[in-house]
């Protein structure tokens, strides 16, 4: 029999949730995850925890993990408990084309934060130049560079 498991990153990315959901998922279903059956305890160097899921504990956490991806899961493993014959290939190509929704939204992601940089760089560099206005004028005019300022932002 070979082992097999996943971190808890692992299993959030493919449950399409966060680390802590699934902590929290363990934490609240902590009398139905065994240890030694659904996950291991690792220790690394540093004797930090590191928690790894089995094939057991990935599946038992797919009932628990309340996200679009986990509800496929139940909805494939629902038919191949029932069917007894459900290929891979439907749930396989719903997590493709789940994958290529979250590649197309990191680059919508980044786009709109190469814009919001854009913006910030030009809304800087505006108020840099309005702050020369300001000190060119000296202690005599600056009431009314100040008033002009403020006004026209």
């Amino acid at each position: 029999m070979s082992m097999f498991f996943f971190s808890t990153k692992e299993a959030s990315k493919g449950f399409g949730c966060s680390e802590d959901a699934i902590r929290q998922s363990k934490s609240y279903n902590q009398h139905e995850l065994t240890e030694g059956k659904h996950f291991i305890i690792i220790r690394n160097s540093n004797n930090a925890k590191k928690i790894m899921w089995s094939k057991c504990g990935i599946t038992r956490l797919g009932f628990f993990i309340k996200s679009e991806r986990a509800k496929q899961f139940r909805d494939w493993a629902e038919d191949y408990v029932i069917d007894g014959q459900v290929s891979n290939s439907e749930y396989q190509r719903i997590i493709m084309l789940q994958n290529e929704q979250i590649v197309q939204m990191d680059k919508d992601i980044n786009r709109l934060k190469g814009i919001l940089i854009k913006l910030h760089d030009s809304f800087h560099i505006q108020i840099l130049k309005r702050l020369q206005v300001i000190s060119i004028g000296g202690l005599q005019n600056e009431p009314y560079i100040k008033r002009m300022f403020f006004k026209t932002i």
